[in-house]
């Protein structure tokens, strides 16, 4: 079931939807069901978020302003109106360079089995990731 406290067929200001707050990183749930969903971020330039494991495949687009984004240790500078994809599971941090903000589209992966290249039998397949890495998937 969809949660949400926006109505359908109504058009909403993304960027007005959530204020930075000099305390902390403020979030904000635009929809979730049990596939994922979609969250608002709002970061005052300096704000970060420590390194967390990504709870689901993300699609991070920055609304306004700027944030590194780094992942697997590599820092990736992200502008207003560009984005870059996340796979689960994939350790990252956030520091905002600027007042930002953020739109997170989260979608549960597949339920399969994912680890580290190892020999699993014929069960497993080997297939490389988006991230250039060799990894098994079981069914």
């Amino acid at each position: 079931m969809l949660e949400t406290e926006y109505k359908f067929a109504e058009v909403y200001d993304l960027a007005k939807l959530l204020d930075a707050a000099a305390d902390r990183v403020q979030f904000k749930n635009i929809f979730n069901n049990a596939n994922g969903g979609v969250s608002l971020l709002a970061f005052k330039a300096g704000q970060h978020l420590d390194t967390h494991l990504a709870p689901a495949e993300v699609m991070v687009y920055v609304v306004e302003g700027e944030v590194v984004f780094t992942m697997f240790d590599k820092p990736h500078t992200i502008q207003a109106n560009s984005f870059m994809l996340m796979g689960e599971g994939v350790p990252h941090s956030v520091v905002a360079n600027t007042d930002a903000k953020v739109m997170l589209v989260k979608i549960k992966s597949e339920s399969w089995y994912t680890a580290p290249l190892c020999h699993l039998n014929s069960l497993a397949t080997d297939k490389t990731n988006n991230y250039g890495q060799s990894e098994i998937r079981m069914r």
